[in-house]
């Protein structure tokens, strides 16, 4: 699956909190909550968990992108270094973006596009370098994490089956 795949099979399963503010806010809290969710399938060696993990903070990433109709530019770049440094460089970088989005929604400020795109550009790289560092490939996670959605949300989200999940048969699809 490539990218632009995701892009467009993240759409599907995103709610529309019907304003760009709370849209915004959903995304870059979710990819904060995903980083403990991370840290704990590294501490348990859930190789299959760590992959998700990443595919969902890739969904919210995404899902972010498409709500501000931005691209971010492809990138080689992996940052080498150990689990730690780069869960704690995810922290910062997603800790800097839920500030640029709290300044949006609670001070009505508008969002620094630089620093917007610095955030973001960030946390792919952060992100395709634990790929790497986990030697996951990308569009299998990715593909995963869309035919987990699937039997999630069959037509598109919604509450009653985001909160009655059949984790047992998504795990299974996570598992390949």
């Amino acid at each position: 699956m490539t990218v632009n795949e995701f892009k467009r099979e993240c759409k599907r399963t995103c709610p529309d909190l019907g304003s760009l503010k709370l849209n915004l806010a959903h995304m870059a809290l979710g990819i904060h909550t995903e980083i403990p969710e991370l840290e704990d399938a590294i501490k348990v060696r859930d190789d299959v968990n760590v992959g998700e993990e990443i595919a969902d903070m890739f969904w919210y990433l995404n899902n972010y992108l498409t709500f501000r109709e931005l691209e971010l530019e492809t990138s080689n770049v992996i940052i080498s270094s150990d689990n730690r440094t780069l869960i704690q460089l995810l922290y910062r970088e997603s800790g800097l973006l839920n500030d640029l989005v709290k300044k949006y929604v609670a001070y009505g400020r508008e969002i620094d596009l630089e620093q917007e795109h610095i955030c973001l550009s960030q946390i792919n790289k952060l992100l395709l370098s634990l790929l790497k560092k986990f030697n996951l490939n990308q569009s299998d996670i990715l593909e995963r994490n869309i035919e987990k959605l699937r039997v999630r949300f069959p037509e598109k989200f919604t509450e009653e089956n985001a909160n009655n999940r059949d984790l047992a048969t998504e795990r299974k699809i996570l598992e390949g």
